[in-house]
């Protein structure tokens, strides 16, 4: 009798954990077949943004504040989390759009990836990187290649604690190695409060004045992935006591006028790195013993 009831209570058991299977199963198909719409709190903040461009070429068509295409989810650059419909996505890159950078952004505060590269956006004011991109909290993705900006790099961009993608090329090519001194840093400090960077880069932005550029990097122990050309580093004979960047795959710093011999150079003991960039810095002199222990080097130049 007593094995009966076991044998009944084990089969109701796995009749309730296949019930409960399935009906997260027809939950997560309903998601996905139906999921949810943006607020419209979001969708006038997204109007407030167009407001402030010139779109001659359509690109925002979509972006209709009635009428079917209503659903801001649903318009051109803009991705929502299926469950709770917020806009965690605006990816705006390589259009012709012109104007500025509205501070109604602000206001997406579940915006995770902001790609606004090869736009013709400035910033409200003066053409310079826009602070207020420093408050996108959640942020994890921002890319402002090949824009129009002028002026000092905003610090404000180290409160991005959740920042792992950060692209302020000045450059439309990273390989591009000629600066442009319209956009210009003289104190990087703010970058180590980045705690989750893993790619950066800086390409074509004047760092002229800033000595300390290997020291500021290596307390970034994250970074995988440092663009640096054309940056008019001051040079790279830096004597480092440890090396934090144990995870760093890629270093670009071609472009640069160190004019010092090349044994000197900071880098030589980063055995992780498999590209390293050198291109017309003008370096010179013998290589060091430690570059033997590169084994992951596939290409240098």
């Amino acid at each position: 009798m007593c094995r009966s009831a076991a044998q009944l209570a084990l089969l109701l058991l796995i009749a309730i954990a296949v019930r409960t299977f399935f009906f997260f199963l027809v939950a997560a198909d309903a998601v996905q077949l139906h999921p949810a719409a943006c607020s419209a709190h979001e969708r006038d903040v997204l109007l407030a943004f167009k407001q402030g461009i010139n779109d001659t070429y359509d690109v925002l068509a979509s972006w209709q504040e009635e009428g079917l295409l209503h659903d801001c989810c649903r318009w051109t650059g803009v991705a929502c989390s299926n469950v709770t419909g917020h806009v965690v996505e605006l990816d705006l890159s390589h259009t012709y759009l012109v104007g500025q950078i509205s501070p109604s952004l602000l206001y997406l505060e579940h915006l995770e990836y902001l790609d606004l590269s090869y736009t013709f956006l400035q910033g409200p004011a003066d053409g310079r990187v826009p602070e207020f991109l420093g408050s996108l909290n959640n942020l994890r993705h921002l890319d402002l290649t090949g824009m129009p900006f002028s002026g000092a790099v905003p610090p404000q961009l180290g409160n991005l604690s959740k920042l792992e993608y950060l692209s302020l090329s000045s450059s439309p090519d990273s390989s591009d190695t000629t600066t442009m001194d319209s956009v210009y840093s003289t104190d990087i400090s703010w970058l180590t409060r980045l705690p989750l960077l893993v790619h950066l880069n800086m390409s074509s932005v004047n760092l002229t004045k800033v000595d300390d550029w290997p020291l500021v990097m290596n307390m970034i122990p994250s970074l995988e992935a440092l663009y640096l050309p054309g940056c008019s580093l001051p040079g790279a004979n830096y004597s480092l006591t440890h090396l934090n960047l144990t995870n760093l795959h890629y270093l670009e710093l071609s472009g640069n006028y160190f004019d010092h011999p090349v044994a000197t150079c900071w880098f030589w003991n980063l055995t992780s790195i498999q590209h390293l960039g050198l291109y017309n810095t003008y370096l010179h002199g013998p290589f060091p013993d430690e570059l033997a222990s590169m084994k992951a080097l596939q290409v240098g130049y």
